[in-house]
């Protein structure tokens, strides 16, 4: 499979702090794009031990509300009224239960592949093939060989 460098739409990311200064560390050299970020919208992790209940009062006394729970990172995707979104996160900031709030931003995939078949390669995601493109495309110097002595079910 061949891929190129073609930016397809939008996608939102929850990108946290590290993924920020990971993202920045790849680009070592090149000049960083302009930041875009969804302008109703924060990403908040609460300090380990804060209960549901704590985190939706503290998120409704200051004027935000949970739209999505990430379990896995311990952030809450919360709405905000664009307008307020600089004063919510200020509040949100000053707050002893928070550990950090910040934009949630918007970042585009560099690399795609023009592989008309790739909607059918199940295999690919799963092995997180895109997040390796975004990486290396590999190179035509390099020679590959592929055996395969095909699949008997039976």
């Amino acid at each position: 499979m061949r891929c190129t460098k073609r930016v397809c739409g939008k996608i939102t990311l929850h990108l946290g702090t590290l993924g920020i200064l990971c993202l920045a560390a790849g680009m070592a050299g090149a000049a960083p794009p302009p930041q875009k970020f969804v302008t109703d919208e924060l990403l908040v992790q609460f300090k380990a031990g804060v209960h549901k209940a704590n985190s939706d009062t503290v998120l409704k006394g200051a004027g935000a509300r949970e739209a999505e729970d990430i379990p896995q990172l311990r952030v809450k995707r919360i709405k905000v009224p664009a307008a307020a979104r600089a004063k919510v996160k200020a509040v949100l900031a000053k707050n002893s239960q928070v550990s950090f709030v910040e934009e949630n931003y918007l970042a585009e995939p560099a690399t795609i592949p023009n592989d008309p078949s790739y909607a059918s390669q199940w295999h690919l995601p799963k092995i997180a093939a895109p997040a390796g493109w975004d990486i290396s495309t590999g190179s035509s110097s390099v020679d590959i060989a592929i055996l395969d002595s095909g699949v008997d079910p039976s």
